[in-house]
């Protein structure tokens, strides 16, 4: 069994539990030895008023015994190398795929770009995103043109 945590709040919204909390949490699911941890962060790549990445902390917190997967502003495949560089087991791609559905083979082995935001109502349309869905995502600020 894996937990999905978010230890960040949106800069637009923030509500939520704090990070050094996320952070009792990890500590607390350790013991529990669940089988991997997953960061949904806004940026993995976000420094914290420390200096240093949350991830770091993250990986410091669970001591190297649970893999971390973890995703957070990860577009291109350098900024997936760069996201395992910094210690994530599994580097996971959230808007990068809602916007690029085949960006594993397009970004990650073939080298392309993906597709970012802002996107058109009409390249998700041709993405095979649902009505409800991109009317959901119509609501996150500069997701769609």
């Amino acid at each position: 069994m894996g937990v999905r945590l978010s230890p960040q709040d949106s800069e637009s919204r923030p509500v939520g539990i704090e990070f050094n909390e996320t952070l009792e949490l990890i500590t607390k699911l350790e013991d529990l030895n669940v089988s991997y941890i997953h960061l949904s962060a806004w940026d993995v790549f976000k420094k914290d008023n420390d200096g240093e990445c949350i991830v770091s902390k993250v990986k410091k917190a669970i001591e190297n015994k649970t893999p971390l997967m973890a995703a957070g502003e990860i577009w291109t495949q350098a900024q997936a190398q760069k996201a395992h560089e910094l210690g994530i087991d599994i580097v996971a791609i959230g808007k990068a795929a809602i916007t690029t559905p085949d960006w594993p083979i397009r970004v990650y082995k073939n080298g392309d770009n993906p597709e970012f935001t802002p996107v058109t109502e009409a390249h998700l349309k041709s993405a095979h995103l649902g009505t409800d869905f991109i009317k959901y995502m119509s609501r996150w600020p500069g997701f769609l043109k």
